[in-house]
């Protein structure tokens, strides 16, 4: 991944932005290989591989980028349309902004596996 994100940071003009979206992030408690054992496309070959939310960014800040962010692009409106009882119950929680925020801030570095997370930051001038 490093090699992969110094390569295309590379391409962009100084002041230029990097932005990575949809990219999937591995929570803390879960390891890659068993992640993968559950993944059809790595069973079929594909090496494809899930990173926490700080390795990306590191890798992000190790290729020379600058204010790096990193979003949740988990949205309150799939939250509401969930039928279970714990789903209408987060909805009425995190309906409220604040809590919304602090949900999305804290899904964004240690989310189920697969929670896809934008990701940017500017290359240095």
């Amino acid at each position: 991944m490093d090699a992969m994100v110094k390569e295309a940071v590379s391409s962009l003009k100084p002041g230029g932005i990097f932005i990575a979206q949809s990219e999937v992030m591995k929570p803390l408690f879960i390891s890659d290989k068993r992640w993968r054992k559950g993944f059809l496309a790595a069973q079929l070959g594909a090496n494809e591989h899930l990173y926490t939310t700080f390795r990306y960014k590191k890798a992000l800040k190790m290729a020379g980028l600058t204010q790096v962010k990193a979003i949740s692009l988990v949205e309150l409106d799939a939250i509401k349309q969930s039928k279970t009882m714990k789903g209408k119950l987060a909805y009425q929680l995190l309906k409220h902004k604040p809590l919304f925020n602090l949900f999305s801030k804290w899904y964004t570095y240690f989310g189920l596996p697969g929670n896809p997370i934008l990701l940017y930051g500017y290359k240095k001038s």
